[in-house]
């Protein structure tokens, strides 16, 4: 897993799950940075609160949902999972357009392995990377 986060192919139902392991408690931004079908990079920017197995999060046992619109994509990584240190853990990826269709298979075929998951801490001690798609 290296730096705490590991690439994960595309499944099956156009969703991408990178697995993630967040190494302390606190507060974390991702950065997902993606090509959609326009061929520019885009970067999502999502902030997180992880727990621990001592003091669990605000909402432990609940669904994360970190989503933000960029252009006319809804880009969401999501858990339904506890998001706790030192637990592995998935995130699913997905983007969808303003039709309500899915564009992650999109997304996965123009990407190829140029998308990236960067995750760091809020006193900017700690890095963690994945690329989400493989070739």
């Amino acid at each position: 897993m290296g730096m705490g986060a590991a690439p994960v192919v595309p499944k099956g139902n156009g969703v991408i799950q990178p697995e993630i392991v967040f190494p302390t408690d606190g507060q974390y931004v991702l950065f997902l940075e993606f090509y959609p079908s326009n061929g520019l990079k885009e970067t999502a920017a999502l902030s997180l609160t992880v727990g621990s197995s001592v003091k669990p999060a605000p909402t432990p046992g609940l669904q994360v949902s970190l989503t933000q619109q960029i252009g006319d994509l809804t880009v969401t990584l999501k858990s339904d999972q506890p998001i706790i240190a030192k637990h592995p853990i998935y995130m699913n990826f997905e983007a969808i357009d303003a039709q309500g269709q899915s564009q992650t298979a999109v997304i996965a075929g123009m990407t190829g392995n140029n998308s990236q998951l960067l995750i760091v801490d809020d006193k900017l001690t700690k890095l963690l990377h994945t690329r989400l798609y493989q070739s």
